[in-house]
């Protein structure tokens, strides 16, 4: 992917290397969770984020370096740049990029999802976060 970033009066262009969105080598993210994002997965989530969530598809939460709680209805309204400095802010995770781990293959900081049942870890750190 090729970014833009305006430096002054001039422009930059940068190039990130697309196995970011996959996480580090070190710690590369699930590319699919291994399941079906099953009726008790979507009730974890609706019981994490206290709301419904049938409306959302949730197919791909998780899978791949992204802000997947961004468009939840809990970050509704949520707007990073108002924020500038994240430990003085609440809900700085809805803005944050993360996926789902193999705890067993991640030398990253990583900590157990309270969603999926299976074992599964989640990790900011392999999004670069």
């Amino acid at each position: 992917a090729l970014w833009l970033v305006l430096l002054g009066t001039f422009v930059v262009v940068v190039q990130v290397d697309s196995a970011y969105e996959d996480g580090m080598p070190s710690c590369p993210c699930l590319p699919t969770l291994g399941t079906n994002v099953t009726p008790e997965i979507v009730q974890n989530l609706e019981g994490v984020f206290k709301t419904n969530l049938t409306a959302y598809n949730l197919s791909n939460y998780g899978v791949g370096c992204t802000a997947h709680d961004i468009d939840l209805p809990p970050c509704a309204g949520y707007n990073e740049s108002s924020c500038p400095d994240r430990s003085a802010c609440s809900r700085t995770w809805c803005g944050r990029s993360w996926c789902y781990v193999d705890a067993n293959n991640c030398q990253v900081e990583s900590q157990p999802s309270s969603i999926i049942p299976s074992g599964i870890h989640y990790s900011y750190g392999t999004c670069y976060e």
